[in-house]
């Protein structure tokens, strides 16, 4: 049985004379300004506006970003799709000359990231002494050290590391 979960599209510019393409994809994919999905479909395009659906299927947004984006390559958007249950939500980023970014995300389309996430981008930095203020920093906001310090793994008074 498929799972379901709202989504949501909201597109920052479009170039003129792309507005029709883009409406294709929004009804073909019965995305609205309103979530009630007319027979009708939407007839103009408004940018910095939500559209969205609430029964889109969990797998489904990666294909309407895909055509999308095939349809107006010079499109800026953020779409995103709600978690459920143990499914995370996914957010999709598109900026023309940066491409198409992808993340785990809340029902609102922001950003999610745990720890792990924060210790391995950290990792790629050159400094050393850098890393591990940042990384100190960081821990104490994801309330890492207590996260450890509770799991037996260290000490409550030391900093976290890289491994």
């Amino acid at each position: 049985m498929a799972d379901y979960a709202p989504f949501q599209l909201y597109i920052y510019s479009c170039p003129a004379g792309s507005e029709e393409r883009v409406l294709e994809v929004i009804n073909e994919h019965r995305l609205s300004l309103d979530w009630d999905w007319g027979i009708e479909g939407e007839r103009a395009l408004v940018s910095r506006e939500i559209y969205g659906r609430s029964d889109v299927m969990l797998d489904e947004p990666t294909g309407i970003i895909s055509e999308l984006i095939a349809a107006v390559p010079d499109i800026a958007f953020k779409a995103w799709q709600d978690p459920k249950g143990e499914w995370p939500g996914e957010a999709y980023t598109y900026a023309p000359k940066l491409g198409l970014r992808t993340f785990r995300c809340d029902s609102g389309g922001n950003a999610t990231i745990s720890f792990d996430d924060v210790r391995r981008q950290l990792a790629q930095l050159p400094d050393d002494a850098m890393k591990a203020a940042v990384l100190y920093s960081l821990a104490e906001l994801f309330g890492e050290r207590y996260r450890l310090a509770l799991e037996g793994e260290v000490a409550s008074d030391e900093a976290p590391t890289l491994e």
